[in-house]
């Protein structure tokens, strides 16, 4: 008589063995599942707790931006956004608003490019406006020095002025140049970013890639000249 085969005893100790290791295995991934949802709860939870913070300290940092910024600053983040694109002249009630708004904070003998007249100074906008219709004015930072008593002595504004180059506003101010059509063309089409210093010269040197032809480009330019006396 044969004695009996070990295979079926090793074969189901096998599958007993496999068996507990499958359920061993499972268990871990469970356990491993729970733990990095419990871990994704807390942090959730912390990111609500800091966003919830994160608000607060800016609601409280813009109150106090606005609690300490001065008449001046106010006024003139107001003339900045309400001249952001220039004159409406298109929209009579606002070109008025406008020019109210101007004649109401301006002194009426004020300077501006060597002309003695706030008259001077609206129609020079007025009819830049006119002409330059890519007009984007851009508030950059205002300076208060104020005196004793905490009067406002001096305010300076800084602002960035973008405009866009036409064969119109090349005529107006650059007439000139106009019988060079490869320098017109070459001009007409771009943006022209100008800091509150009005330095023409680094930004037509910047499209123009040369500060040669910047200089003959603002050589015998308009730009100060004051429009004629009569209204647009």
């Amino acid at each position: 008589m044969r004695p009996a085969s070990p295979l079926p005893e090793y074969l189901d100790h096998y599958h007993r063995r496999r068996s507990r290791a499958q359920r061993a295995y499972i268990a871990r991934q469970k356990s491993r599942t729970t733990s990095l949802t419990d871990e994704v709860e807390v942090l959730s939870y912390e990111l609500a707790r800091l966003e919830g913070r994160r608000d607060v300290l800016s609601e409280m940092l813009s109150q106090s931006i606005a609690m300490n910024e001065t008449r001046s600053e106010r006024l003139m983040r107001e003339y900045v956004h309400m001249f952001a694109h220039g004159f409406h002249l298109h929209d009579a009630a606002m070109a008025g608003k406008q020019e109210r708004f101007l004649r109401a904070i301006m002194d009426p003998a004020m300077v501006f490019q060597g002309f003695y007249s706030l008259d001077t100074f609206i129609r020079i906008f007025q009819r830049h406006s006119s002409t330059i219709s890519s007009f984007v004015m851009r508030f950059v930072s205002c300076d208060v020095v104020l005196a004793d008593g905490d009067k406002p002595l001096a305010c300076t504004l800084r602002l960035a002025v973008q405009q866009r180059m036409t064969r119109a506003s090349l005529a107006l101010y650059f007439p000139h140049i106009l019988h060079d059509e490869v320098l017109v063309q070459e001009l007409i089409g771009h943006t022209m970013e100008i800091p509150q210093t009005m330095d023409l010269a680094a930004a037509l040197a910047k499209v123009l890639r040369s500060l040669e032809r910047a200089t003959f480009v603002l050589d015998s330019g308009r730009l100060p000249d004051a429009p004629p006396e009569h209204p647009l």
